[in-house]
C-alpha cells in the first residue's frame, strides 16, 4: 500500500466500535519506522489526536485501535518532533555527493507495521528506505552512490514538473530527529555542451598546409584561451600550421607571416 492509499482510511475503536476518525498523517521516527498517526476526525470542532502506532492494528480497509485515547490536539506538537511523512512529499532526493534523483511523490508502507519501505520518485522508478541515510527538513540524503545505483528504469522526468537540479556550492539541512544542522557540499556541474544554435567550425588538420613555411611572424598567435601558437620573430614550421589548424587559427597565423626575399 502508498502513502497516498493509507491516508483516508477509517481509524476504528475495538473496544466501542465507534469510528475515531480517518488516518490523516503518518509521522515516523528517524529509522523510517511508523511513531504516530495522526486521527483527522468526523466533523468540526472535534480536536485531531495522535495514536501511537504501537496502539493499532491492520484491518481490512481500516486501521484498529486499543480504545485508548490518543495525544490531543495541544500535545500533537510533541509528536511532530518526529518525520511527517507529509511534509516529505515532494522532496528533493539526494547523496551526500550531491547526486539527485528526483523528487519524492509517494512512500510504500509496510503492511500492518506502517513502516516506510520504499519512496516512489516523480516520474517514475522507486528507491528502496533502506538507502535512507536521514530525514532533512528541506532534502532527504541517502546512502552514497557505490551502495546503490540511481534506477535506470526510471523515465527522465518532466522539466515543468520537478525541481532543478542542486546548485554547486554548500546545502545546509536540519536533521528532524536531532534538530542538527549539516553542511552537504555539491560537486561543480560539468560544463554545457555548446549552444547547438551556434556552428563552431574548425580547420581540417588534413588540409594542405598553406605555402608560409619558413616565413617570419611579425605578430603573435593565440588560441582562444590566450595560449601562445607562434611568436613574433619566430619562423613558420609545419608544426605550428598543424597547431594553428587545430585551434581554427590557420587564417591569423597566414595574416601574421611575412615571407623574406
Amino acid at each position: 500500500m502508498t502513502y497516498q492509499e493509507w491516508k483516508g482510511l477509517p481509524v476504528i475503536d475495538s473496544v466501542t466500535g465507534s469510528l475515531w476518525g480517518y488516518a490523516g498523517r503518518l509521522l515516523l521516527d528517524s529509522h523510517g519506522r511508523a511513531a504516530y498517526i495522526v486521527v483527522q476526525p468526523q466533523s468540526w470542532p472535534e480536536p485531531a489526536r495522535a495514536v501511537a502506532a504501537s496502539e493499532t492494528a491492520a484491518a481490512p480497509g481500516r486501521l484498529i485501535t486499543r480504545g485508548r485515547e490518543g495525544i490531543p490536539s495541544a500535545e500533537i506538537a510533541r509528536a511532530l518532533a518526529c518525520v511527517d511523512l507529509d511534509a516529505m512529499v515532494g522532496r528533493s532526493l539526494l547523496s551526500a555527493a550531491g547526486d539527485d534523483y528526483g523528487t519524492a511523490e509517494d512512500f510504500l508502507l509496510e503492511a500492518g507495521t506502517w513502516a516506510v519501505t520504499g519512496i516512489r520518485i516523480h516520474g517514475g522508478g522507486i528507491i528502496a528506505a533502506q538507502r535512507v541515510r536521514a530525514w532533512g527538513q528541506d532534502v532527504i540524503i541517502l546512502s552514497a552512490v557505490e551502495e546503490a545505483a540511481p534506477p535506470q528504469e526510471a523515465p527522465s522526468p518532466s522539466p515543468a514538473k520537478t525541481a532543478p537540479p542542486p546548485e554547486a556550492g554548500e546545502l545546509v539541512t536540519t536533521f528532524i530527529d536531532s534538530g542538527e544542522q549539516a553542511v552537504i557540499s555539491l560537486p561543480e556541474k560539468p560544463p554545457a555542451p555548446p549552444d547547438q544554435g551556434t556552428a563552431v567550425v574548425l580547420e581540417d588538420v588534413k588540409k594542405p598546409l598553406p605555402p608560409i613555411v619558413g616565413g617570419r611572424v611579425v605578430a603573435d598567435v593565440k588560441d582562444e584561451a590566450g595560449r601562445l601558437i607562434a611568436r613574433s620573430g619566430d619562423r613558420v614550421t609545419e608544426g605550428m600550421i598543424r597547431q594553428a589548424q587545430q585551434a581554427g587559427r590557420v587564417v591569423a597565423l597566414t595574416a601574421s607571416v611575412v615571407m623574406d626575399g
